[in-house]
């Protein structure tokens, strides 16, 4: 199973709450404006899904070997059959495929799950070891 459709344990930490980080960051951390709107973020999203997938890869044999444009090629392919796989969660979930003009406000789901990401990569950054010679 890949990462695209596995689904994980319930979660249960004793590590501390991330909601609260996220809140703190918006007053303490740089926000971006997108230059030209929705398809910038369009562009930062895709940005984004590419490095996420290139990280995946690198903790297994897949990880970079050859030269950068084949590396760039197998994050390509595994974000196609990324989406295929999520496409295929979903029509089975919803009964049919993502499609435009479905009755549902893109922007509001964009945002919720956008929320949710925030907080899994905040999560990332509170769990990676910290250099305490600082």
């Amino acid at each position: 199973m890949d990462e695209a459709t596995q689904n994980q344990v319930k979660p249960s930490g004793s590590g501390r709450e991330i909601t609260p980080l996220c809140q703190a960051d918006i007053l303490n951390q740089p926000i971006l404006v997108p230059e030209h709107g929705i398809e910038t973020v369009y562009l930062w999203v895709r940005s984004a899904a590419a490095y996420l997938k290139s990280r995946q890869l690198e903790k297994t044999d897949q990880g970079p070997c050859g030269s950068e444009s084949g590396w760039i090629l197998t994050v390509a392919h595994g974000l196609h059959d990324d989406l295929d796989a999520r496409t295929a969660l979903g029509q089975a979930k919803y009964g049919e495929r993502l499609r435009a003009f479905n009755g549902r406000d893109a922007l509001i789901d964009a945002y919720q799950e956008f929320l949710d990401a925030w907080q899994y990569l905040r999560q990332v950054i509170e769990e990676q070891p910290r250099d305490l010679s600082d």
